[in-house]
């Protein structure tokens, strides 16, 4: 009986397989209409607010068509139409569930380009930015693209450079996001393509899979997973019932085998990891000098670098237990974020870390420790709030001959110099 169910599902199974996978393009779309319909809370805008000589007006409400003439008068000249997908200028929509948007506007008029745009609020920002209102993305369509429908993926948005150079954003706050988006508009972009124009708003909508390709072939191959499972399962059960005891017993010894195998290496890492920082410890970092040394990397020039923390116990007075391990976490975070893949990190000592550069001579490893350093050290005293809490560091070159003792022995008398000046600098060993 269970021969033949296995049969059944090896049969039956890649076919059912098959017929999910083609399934996955029949599985309808995800939509949202975000400025198609009068009740989207949309609204036409131009300059002669401020001033100017431009006006935008509804031709037709109910069917979205709108006219704007443009014209000079301002330096900035503008008319457009935008619209409140959310409750408020502050609490939008989160598009991050969506792909691409479904344009079908139709175009009469003098512009080549048409500007898409959204914004999205981000209430961090708004506390450190005097005047924002979201984030200004867009995207310039061709009006010869338009009068049809068109797709745009979400991707295909940038978050406009006078936005940026506005606000004097870092790279970080400059990339586009859809978590908040509070407004969606159209409007003409420079150079101003002044004249009358009349647009149609047919159809704006969000388009976005329900599940991700990734999620549905990940659920086949899991249902796969747990098929072969369930057959494996009851053939164990048949062998089980058949009073197969000798297997079940070598099975029984291959598990403890097995666990005391993964107790052994388990117990080896825990010995040379630091269980605080899960880096390396002492006994872990010498090992892994040992290694190199006695490999054919040792024959290229390597540097060790060491980073000591000034001040450390007017740290842990202020911070506290639980705080200075989280402290002594994050400075571990830093220094590998920031650090070469190849490079080695362990703690030394409770307030030090001993760092292998392999390849690295000790002009660029002074470059990037130093650069570690500050980083670190600024760091440092925003959590601790303490200014006389900061890092100094030492480097030397890590050679054959002299071994590791040497050069450490050359690192700790760097670092007592450094320290014996105040801390907070990078010495050469």
């Amino acid at each position: 009986m269970i021969k033949s169910r296995s049969i059944v599902y090896i049969l039956i199974a890649p076919l059912l397989s098959v017929a999910a996978i083609a399934l996955y393009k029949h599985i309808p779309d995800r939509t949202l209409q975000v400025m198609s319909s009068p009740d989207s809370r949309r609204s036409l805008y131009a300059d002669s607010r401020d001033g100017g000589e431009s006006e935008a007006y509804w031709l037709d409400q109910t069917n979205g068509l709108w006219a704007c003439k443009l014209r000079e008068g301002l330096q900035y000249p503008f008319c457009g139409i935008s619209a409140v997908p959310g409750t408020s200028h502050s609490k939008g929509l989160d598009l991050t569930q969506y792909d691409s948007l479904n344009l079908h506007i139709t175009y009469t008029g003098p512009a080549k380009k048409i500007r898409l745009y959204l914004r999205d609020y981000d209430a961090t920002m708004a506390d450190k930015l005097d005047g924002y209102d979201g984030k200004f993305m867009s995207v310039q369509l061709n009006t010869s693209d338009l009068n049809r429908p068109i797709n745009i993926e979400l991707n295909e948005f940038t978050v406009a450079d006078w936005w940026i150079d506005h606000y004097e954003l870092t790279r970080e706050q400059s990339r586009p996001e859809f978590a908040n988006v509070v407004n969606i508009g159209l409007d003409f972009a420079n150079p101003y393509p002044f004249g009358d124009h009349e647009i149609r708003i047919i159809n704006v909508e969000l388009v976005g899979k329900r599940i991700s390709a990734e999620q549905w072939y990940l659920g086949i191959i899991t249902l796969w997973l747990l098929g072969a499972f369930a057959v494996a399962l009851m053939r164990w059960l048949a062998l089980y019932r058949a009073g197969q005891e000798n297997l079940n017993r070598i099975d029984e010894l291959n598990e403890l085998n097995q666990k005391l195998k993964t107790r052994s290496a388990e117990l080896e890492n825990l010995s040379k990891s630091d269980p605080l920082t899960g880096t390396l410890n002492r006994l872990g970092f010498t090992a892994e000098i040992d290694r190199f040394l006695n490999s054919t990397a040792s024959t290229k020039t390597a540097s060790l670098a060491l980073f000591s923390i000034d001040q450390f116990k007017n740290a842990k007075e202020h911070l506290g237990l639980a705080n200075t391990d989280d402290f002594l976490q994050n400075i571990t975070d830093v220094i590998q974020s920031h650090a070469r893949a190849d490079h080695v990190l362990a703690r030394w000592d409770s307030d030090e870390f001993v760092m292998l550069c392999p390849d690295t001579d000790t002009a660029s490893a002074f470059v990037m420790v130093e650069n570690i350093r500050k980083i670190l050290s600024a760091w440092i005293q925003e959590k601790s709030k303490r200014s006389s809490v900061t890092i100094c560091a030492s480097i030397c070159e890590l050679g054959v001959e002299g071994g590791f003792i040497t050069a450490f022995q050359d690192l700790d008398t760097a670092i007592a110099k450094a320290k014996s000046i105040g801390g907070n600098c990078t010495i050469m060993g």
